[in-house]
């Protein structure tokens, strides 16, 4: 599944999984394509993350894991293809996983991401229930490489979605984590998201 990369529709897609599973033998594994740290723009870094979340609730998997890491001195130096049979193995362990894999468009190593995803969509059909919600912004390459995979577009129309991101960018504006709006007075703010909203198109 394609749509916009937005906090609003990251949390909603999380909270859907989580309602959809059952408490028996069934996980739910998150990742964000960070682009303001580099390591986290890496579909390694990603494997890694998902692996992590899915051993943490069963003792069994993280035996395993602990035997990969003993076996190399630092966690960088296993090898890629041990890394996917681990985490399939992973997968393999429980009646239904589900994976939400955001930002597809800020990661760095776009074609390992492909090859990676091809390697679950295959493990999915055959031994594992696996399923898959990726989300980006509206990127050619990314639509065709999915395509290819059979995933299934969700586009999300510019009107429908125009309130959520008016409340985006009020929340960014005013809450102002970053201090950069502090010197504006509430005029101007108002401005600003009057501004924001009418150039997002939809982003």
């Amino acid at each position: 599944m394609v749509t916009i990369d937005k906090p609003l529709f990251r949390s909603a897609a999380v909270k859907a999984a989580l309602a959809r599973t059952t408490p028996f033998k069934t996980r739910v594994a998150y990742y964000y394509f960070d682009f303001r740290d580099s390591k986290k723009k890496l579909t390694r870094s990603m494997l890694c993350s998902l692996t992590h979340q899915l051993i943490s609730s069963s003792p069994t998997l993280s035996c395993q894991m602990l035997d990969l890491k003993e076996k190399y001195s630092k966690p960088d130096l296993i090898p890629w293809s041990d890394m996917v049979h681990n985490f399939t193995r992973c997968c393999m362990e429980y009646n239904a996983t589900t994976l939400i894999i955001d930002a597809l468009d800020e990661c760095d190593d776009f074609t390992q991401l492909v090859k990676f995803l091809r390697g679950i969509v295959q493990s999915a059909t055959s031994s594992a229930d696996i399923r898959i919600a990726c989300f980006s912004r509206d990127e050619v390459n990314i639509k065709r490489c999915l395509g290819d995979l059979n995933f299934s577009p969700r586009p999300l129309e510019k009107d429908s979605i125009a309130q959520d991101i008016a409340m985006y960018v009020r929340a960014e504006v005013e809450d102002d984590p970053t201090g950069k709006f502090n010197k504006f007075n509430e005029t101007l703010k108002r401005k600003i998201i009057r501004a924001l909203n009418r150039r997002s198109s939809g982003m």
